[in-house]
């Protein structure tokens, strides 16, 4: 009986064989939803950063393309303001794509941060992700605040421009009914 005890004790003491590698692959492929978002959110914000570069360029190519003009036309000649206005509308427009994103590198970053807190804990999963998703709602109603209130600025722009254009028109008219 002695014997007994002693191989029951040793038994469940010893490991069974291909326990070990069991465990590292189950390690390996809990660990892989967080490797591949960290991945993932590298990209996206190598992604931004590019896109970001790309646009802050294309200002100032815009802005050297508009002086170029202004300086080769007449100051007086009609429509050299829609030049400033054209210059106004791709600054906003660039600051609205830079605003979106941020948002996008944003929304990554969530993500990230979701998947992290998943791998740590199943009971912060839903609370987690009503935070996102509260967040993603918010953002995107700041993102479209942004774009409405660029096409109010524009369209005052455009109606100011217009008033300017048909007093230039209207000039020589006003001179002629004058000296008649």
């Amino acid at each position: 009986m002695e014997g007994n005890m002693n191989s029951e004790a040793k038994s469940t003491t010893e490991r069974v064989p291909g326990v070990e590698a069991v465990e590292k692959i189950e390690a390996a492929v809990t660990g892989l939803p967080v490797t591949a978002a960290t991945l993932y959110n590298k990209g996206l914000q190598r992604v931004v950063e590019v896109r970001k570069l790309a646009l802050d360029l294309t200002a100032q190519q815009n802005a050297d393309f508009v002086e170029v003009v202004k300086k080769a036309l007449p100051p007086t000649m009609p429509g050299v303001s829609l030049l400033d206005l054209g210059q106004q509308a791709l600054d906003r427009y660039i600051e609205t794509e830079k605003s979106f994103l941020d948002l996008i590198s944003e929304q990554g970053t969530a993500l990230l941060d979701f998947t992290k807190e998943r791998a740590e804990s199943a009971s912060k999963t839903g609370t987690s992700l009503t935070n996102i998703f509260q967040q993603a709602v918010e953002r995107g109603l700041a993102v479209q605040k942004t774009v409405l209130d660029f096409a109010a600025q524009q369209n005052k722009a455009v109606s100011e421009t217009q008033k300017e254009l048909l007093d230039i028109a209207v000039k020589p008219l006003k001179a002629s009914a004058a000296k008649a």
